[in-house]
């Protein structure tokens, strides 16, 4: 995953070393990560926190173009990427180096 749209992702969510990886099926999203831990720092039910974040973000997501939706799916946040900003990123760094 790109580590600026992870870096993102975490600094809007404000929360740190989030285990990105790929959902199972395609409508499921392009990224995912679990809440388990963070549940745990709260005392919380993973899904519960997974649902708390999703809503946060939705609120804080009006100006960040990288992502179109994002969902709570049980325990895990799952984000739909606007491929066309995602490429325009990667074709940002292609160009940087």
């Amino acid at each position: 995953m790109n580590k600026k749209l992870q870096t993102k992702i975490e600094e809007i969510l404000g929360l740190e070393n989030l285990n990105f990886s790929t959902p199972p099926k395609p409508e499921m999203g392009d990224i995912c990560f679990p809440t388990f831990e963070e549940a745990k720092k709260r005392g919380a039910n993973p899904a519960d926190v997974a649902k708390e974040l999703v809503e946060n973000f939705k609120d804080k997501i009006s100006n960040f173009k990288l992502i179109d939706k994002v969902e709570a799916f049980g325990p895990y946040v799952n984000l739909f990427l606007n491929t066309s900003e995602v490429s325009k990123l990667i074709l940002e760094e292609i160009n940087e180096n």
